[in-house]
């Protein structure tokens, strides 16, 4: 009898054993994916051509990836924890910090920002130039994140008004060359 009841709770004890090594291995296994989705994540936000920035409820940055240091001209060591209205020129900081927040506040989980007028970002040098947001949300209070993505559209903004004025020529011209056409028509009837 005693020899049954050792034999049992050595049984048991291996079979505890066991558990703890499969739920080690299980743990060890987790925290490898983990971190190979962390590497994927962190290689795609350093890679994308984009401007990347994510911040905290409280509107203070959390990632600033390699594009937006390009676009800013900002370090993202110096940016991390910065308030993003750092990036907005003062006269629009407190409309834009309002926008933000009631984007936050009304669950909607993503919004292409220019839908609501032009946004104006400001780089370090004091340049200001025209961008296109969009941006989304993830997790809840308190530890929701935005994380807008932006795209410097000065170039196409100038594309935009050489079309205009190049149309505006071509207008003048074809007026110009259908009122000669007329006064040469006057001229010989």
């Amino acid at each position: 009898m005693e020899c049954k009841k050792a034999l049992e709770a050595a049984d048991g004890d291996v079979q505890k054993a066991l558990e703890a090594h499969r739920l080690r291995a299980a743990k060890r296994e987790t925290e490898e994916a983990l971190k190979d989705s962390e590497a994927r994540y962190r290689g795609i936000v350093k890679s994308v051509m984009e401007c990347i920035i994510t911040v905290d409820e409280r509107q203070c940055i959390v990632l600033f990836n390699p594009a937006a240091e390009s676009l800013f001209g900002y370090a993202r060591a110096e940016m991390i924890g910065k308030p993003l209205g750092i990036l907005v020129p003062e006269r629009f900081r407190a409309q834009h910090d309002e926008h933000i927040r009631k984007f936050a506040a009304a669950g909607q989980t993503s919004r292409a920002m220019g839908q609501y007028g032009e946004i104006t970002g400001l780089r370090a040098n004091g340049e200001e130039f025209p961008i296109e947001a969009t941006i989304s949300q993830s997790g809840q209070s308190p530890n929701k994140l935005l994380t807008v993505i932006l795209r410097d559209v000065t170039e196409r903004q100038q594309a935009e008004q050489a079309r205009r004025k190049y149309t505006e020529q071509l207008r003048l011209l074809s007026r110009r060359l259908f009122e000669a056409e007329e006064n040469e028509r006057r001229r010989l009837a």
